[in-house]
């Protein structure tokens, strides 16, 4: 999966060079976030995983939606968001959400329940300590994404400025 990755997004592709270096938004065209840019250059390093170390965005998430829904109800399905998310962001913190993403993507798909109920459930499992692949940070992420659904009602743009400090 590297490299196809690596192929797909690297310096033989159309995002070298390109708007990934734009300054202004929206960005036009091709464009590689920071996690692509580290795993680039920790994939030519020889790295394993190639993840990029230092980002803790949430970007992991638009790339374990398949995996989720190859894997959902398979007792696998956690490990292989894990594997997926270190392959361009081996971070724990990005990895600690895409877990929760993941189990709550999962939620919907095997119970066809709306996305907050989904939250819900997914953040009574994370309290228990008999969970599945458990991760050192989900009592912290419990509490960040009860946060965010304290603000639901909230104008998004006046949420995240008011909020969150790193926006």
């Amino acid at each position: 999966m590297a490299t196809s990755f690596y192929d797909f997004f690297g310096p033989s592709s159309e995002y070298e060079g390109g708007a990934g270096v734009q300054k202004t938004y929206p960005i036009t065209g091709p464009w590689r976030h920071s996690s692509l840019r580290g795993f680039i250059v920790n994939y030519d390093a020889g790295k394993k995983p190639p993840g990029e170390v230092k980002d803790e965005q949430i970007d992991g998430v638009a790339r374990i939606a398949p995996v989720v829904a190859m894997y959902a109800g398979r007792p696998e399905m956690l490990q292989k968001v894990d594997e997926v998310t270190r392959l361009t962001q081996d971070n724990d913190v990005a990895v600690a959400f895409c877990l929760v993403a993941a189990r709550i993507l999962e939620e919907i798909i095997l119970t066809g329940c709306e996305p907050l109920q989904a939250v819900e459930q997914v953040l009574a499992s994370l309290a228990k300590p008999d969970r599945v692949h458990p991760h050192p940070m989900d009592e912290e992420i419990i509490d960040q994404i009860r946060n965010v659904v304290a603000l639901r009602d909230r104008a998004h743009r006046d949420a995240v400025t008011q909020t969150f400090a790193n926006t």
